[in-house]
């Protein structure tokens, strides 16, 4: 890890000030470091630097990143698809595990990888540890009755996150999400609204 995080430190020293490259090289390397919080940690984030080539004018840079993931997935981190459960997916703006749920109604509060068979439970477990919270990409509002208003509406998305609740030996679950701020401290004043997908009754 300190070659890892030496070699970053270098590549940083040629990399033009405040370009895309330098700003996601240093994402990559805040990721490493420690100095970024699980919930910001997001190895989607970094594959999708690589595919738009923000490291594609410096030389060695995107051999350099592909070793950063591989420390990371070392490290327990999975991409949040895996993770999610096709509820908390629904909490970021996605469908994906809906096929699952329609074949069986508890497959909402199972993680995607899981349910496809991809990683077992307690790999899915370290990375929901590690992660705690995703980030928020819908309206609170619309998942949440208690917004006061629109201001707090547009306020919240931009720092809210969704908590990862624990999983019980089956890998559901125990609960449906929760929003939380930044510290992962819970926004008070909310509880879901009725058409909240997946919803326990």
């Amino acid at each position: 890890m300190a070659d890892l995080l030496t070699r970053f430190n270098e590549m940083l020293q040629i990399c033009p000030e405040d370009s895309i490259a330098c700003r996601s090289l240093q994402y990559v390397m805040s990721c490493l470091d420690g100095s970024l919080p699980g919930q910001d940690i997001l190895l989607a984030t970094i594959v999708s630097k690589r595919c738009t080539n923000d490291f594609s004018q410096i030389d060695g840079a995107n051999e350099l990143v592909g070793a950063a993931l591989e420390e990371l997935e070392k490290s327990g981190y999975l991409n949040h698809f895996f993770y999610l459960t096709p509820q908390e997916h629904y909490c970021i703006g996605s469908t994906d595990g809906q096929s699952f749920v329609e074949e069986d109604p508890l497959a909402a509060y199972t993680p995607f990888g899981v349910l496809e068979g991809s990683y077992g439970l307690d790999q899915i477990r370290v990375a929901r540890d590690l992660a705690k919270a995703i980030k928020l990409c819908v309206f609170p509002s619309s998942l949440f009755d208690g917004v006061k208003d629109i201001r707090a509406d547009f306020r919240m998305l931009k720092g809210s996150y969704i908590l990862l609740q624990s999983l019980d030996e089956s890998g559901r679950t125990t609960m449906d999400p929760m929003l939380v701020d930044s510290d992962l401290n819970l926004v008070p004043g909310l509880t879901p609204r009725q058409d909240f997908r997946y919803l326990r009754e």
